[in-house]
């Protein structure tokens, strides 16, 4: 097996439909066999304002086309039906073969990504892990600082920044009062 996965083989048929305006194609259609009923051509227009044709798998290879303004016609593998008004506007039909295109296998981006993001993290688990044991924490900080007090934060939060080169009063003790019960 080669860089690109050929081991699906192409199966089945499809059913072409080009509309054309003056030889430019305006639209295209492709169904897969296995829909009992198909309409075709949803952007033709028709004198009547209904669909142009309707058409039925009649097996594999051959597909039944219904045209609204004439007989039944059969069109198999390799074979091209074509419908015309005089206005410009045609429709060509073909039933062929199913093409497969090739599948990479050897990289997709997501999982190259999935792979690459779950090796970091685990390196940088094994290094958090390492430094740990290496280095281990002792707890205390001698740079960390005063805690603040309530009574600090509430002076701050009111613009009140008097007392600041003399720095600001101790903890205040304050009586422990029991919980509060649930209020409803």
């Amino acid at each position: 097996m080669g860089f690109f996965d050929r081991s699906r083989p192409a199966r089945g048929n499809g059913l072409w439909v080009a509309v054309r305006l003056r030889g430019s194609v305006v639209a295209e259609e492709v169904h897969r066999f296995g829909r009992w009923r198909i309409r075709l051509g949803r952007t033709v227009p028709t004198v009547s304002g209904a669909r142009f044709a309707t058409a039925r798998w009649l097996d594999r290879g051959a597909v039944e086309i219904a045209p609204a303004d004439g007989p039944k016609r059969r069109v198999a593998v390799g074979e091209a039906w074509r419908w015309e008004q005089p206005n410009g506007v045609s429709v060509d039909v073909r039933v062929v073969p199913a093409q497969h295109l090739p599948v990479r296998v050897a990289s997709s981006g997501d999982l190259t990504f999935l792979l690459t993001f779950a090796l970091l993290s685990a390196l940088a688990a094994q290094l958090a892990f390492l430094l740990a044991v290496l280095f281990p924490y002792s707890g205390q900080t001698e740079d960390a600082g005063s805690v603040p007090t309530p009574e600090l934060i509430a002076r701050l939060l009111q613009h009140e920044y008097e007392g600041e080169e003399r720095g600001y009063s101790e903890e205040v003790e304050r009586p422990d009062f029991a919980e509060r019960g649930d209020s409803y």
